[in-house]
């Protein structure tokens, strides 16, 4: 035990490292994380306050039919299927990807007590989306309910015990695609299948949760339900999830013995699977780290003639695009956190179509209303806000500087201009940015049918979108590079840039739907003032990477 608390204590402390080894430095890295917490913690409570709104106006219509539970166990499932897709990825980056990894083997350490360890830091860090989306759920459900101070007893268990499922799905899942993508020199290539693998797997997860939510669309299967009251409908939407019942079950009942008991069962089973994670991480995790760092390369001996062909001059810009491309192909965490973003999006489009036959009804609806042409311009808008929101959460640009971590000075003596290196960061996202865009306009064109006219607008709305989502990116990991970091995964997944760079995103998204949605203007003003206002901001922050931002570039310092 004291093993785990030191170790867990040191891997805590690693990973909350600032921003600068000098004095000043740290002094103005806190000043600018705090600045940026707040900011960000500003800039959520909308969203916070728009769920904890919904659960305060549906309380009272379900508590008349004795469904109210309902609230809570749809909060549950979704949190949790939430921390299931994306614990999948911070699991691998943690527990496998992470550089301490490496130093922790030679240690008397056993491999259950460096998992729980790790396992207690991916658990810290998942309380802070429970913050923004389960909090606003206890507390509203609490406050409309009149609840206790054994409800919001129990409620913090939950909110302390709730990602441990979840979490130790992911882990099962990681360990055994691990174990068995660990026997190939070729490691980096098998680890990227291994991700898509997992990625995969929770996305069936999710299909398989939707199509049990399916299987109760018969009316006369949902009545009967309903009026048995006393929360019978908790079961539906326990999914993949069924300690979650539990849970939802104690906190609705949690001024008597009933809360009591589902409470312990909920701690009884968490624990249970918890201990059942580490028990067989005591024979699998280590044989899935032998040779971590190790990876394959190619030696083949080339005539002069050979090597003559394979050199082709390109331009500085050009040349280093392609590095930096490569150099997120070839990182498995850059990989599966930077580049398959871009191409899970029509994932998620098409699953509600696979899951529920009911919107096969829905969708001819809308295909009727996207032919009609009423509504082109809001259409088109809706289009360039999500093309937005998929190009400005991959990520790439706004940790682009931070993934050079220490060894940023070698920018320094290459023979390439500032100002080419970073427009060369920028087009690499430009150009990701550009596939997720297409590849959601892909599953649109299948589902929607729309026009040629509006698949050509959106094209070229959407080229505009991502430059914006790229370079204002750029600008953010310019002014807050985050350098010191011992793994990739720091650098990309625990990077407070990421998350601003898809503010600015829902921030544009917002500045092209809402005046559509409210005026309702045609498809040529809309697509008009989509290229007239975002081509100016373009070429505004076009500029401000030419003078400032280069400047900010020469600035720093490893």
């Amino acid at each position: 035990m004291s093993n785990y608390i030191a170790l867990t204590k040191i891997l805590l402390k690693n990973s909350l490292t600032g921003f600068s080894s000098n004095k000043k430095g740290k002094k103005n890295a806190r000043i600018k994380s705090v600045a940026l917490a707040a900011v960000l913690c500003i800039s959520l409570l909308p969203l916070a306050g728009s769920i904890g709104a919904a659960v305060w106006a549906a309380y009272p219509v379900l508590q008349s039919i004795g469904q109210e539970g309902l609230l809570l166990g749809t909060g549950l499932m979704m949190i949790s299927m939430m921390i299931l897709f994306f614990g999948i990825f911070y699991i691998m980056n943690v527990f496998y990807f992470s550089r301490d990894t490496e130093n922790l083997l030679p240690l008397p350490l056993r491999p259950s007590t460096i998992m729980a360890a790790k396992f207690t830091v991916t658990l810290i860090y998942e309380y802070l989306t429970e913050l923004l989306f389960l909090v606003p759920v206890i507390l509203a459900f609490g406050v409309a309910s009149k609840a206790g101070i054994v409800y919001y007893l129990y409620s913090l268990i939950g909110f302390l015990t709730l990602p441990i499922i979840p979490l130790v799905y992911a882990g099962f899942i990681n360990m055994i695609l691990m174990r068995f993508t660990n026997i190939s020199k070729n490691r980096d290539l098998l680890r990227i299948v291994g991700g898509i693998l997992a990625m995969f797997i929770a996305i069936f997860a999710n299909l398989k949760s939707q199509t049990f939510f399916s299987n109760f669309e018969d009316p006369a299967q949902i009545q009967a339900l309903i009026t048995q009251g006393n929360n019978s409908m908790l079961g539906i939407v326990s999914g993949l999830f069924p300690a979650n019942k539990l849970l939802a079950i104690a906190l609705v009942n949690s001024g008597d013995i009933r809360g009591l008991v589902n409470i312990l069962l909920y701690l009884g089973i968490s624990i249970l699977l918890l201990s059942l994670f580490l028990t067989l991480g005591e024979v699998m995790y280590f044989k899935g780290l032998v040779g971590i760092s190790e990876t394959k390369s190619k030696r083949k001996k080339l005539t002069s003639e050979q090597f003559d062909k394979s050199v082709v001059a390109k331009s500085a810009i050009m040349s280093y695009t392609i590095k930096e491309l490569r150099l997120l192909v070839r990182t498995p965490v850059y990989f599966l956190n930077c580049v398959m973003t871009n191409f899970i999006w029509p994932i998620f489009l098409m699953i509600p179509l696979f899951a529920n036959t009911e919107s096969g009804r829905g969708l001819s609806d809308l295909q009727h209303l996207v032919k009609s042409g009423s509504y082109e311009g809001i259409i088109l808008a809706v289009a360039f806000g999500a093309t937005l929101f998929a190009s400005g959460s991959n990520g790439i640009t706004s940790t682009s500087i931070s993934r050079e971590g220490s060894n940023i000075f070698i920018s320094k003596y290459l023979p390439v201009s500032y100002h080419d290196q970073i427009m060369a960061k920028t087009l690499s996202g430009v150009a990701l940015g550009l596939a997720a865009m297409l590849s959601m306009l892909a599953a649109v064109i299948y589902v929607l049918q729309p026009s040629i006219l509006m698949i050509l607008c959106i094209i070229a709305t959407g080229i505009l979108g991502v430059f914006f989502t790229a370079m204002a990116g750029m600008l953010i990991d310019l002014n807050f590079p985050k350098l010191h970091w011992d793994n990739e995964q720091k650098a990309v997944k625990q990077n407070m840039n990421l998350i601003f760079q898809m503010l600015a995103a829902l921030v544009g998204a917002a500045m092209a739907i809402i005046p559509a949605v409210v005026f309702k203007p045609g498809l040529w003003i809309v697509l008009i003032a989509l290229i007239v206002v975002f081509g100016f901001i373009d070429a505004v922050l076009y500029g401000l990477i030419k003078s400032i931002g280069v400047d900010l570039y020469e600035k720093i310092e490893a």
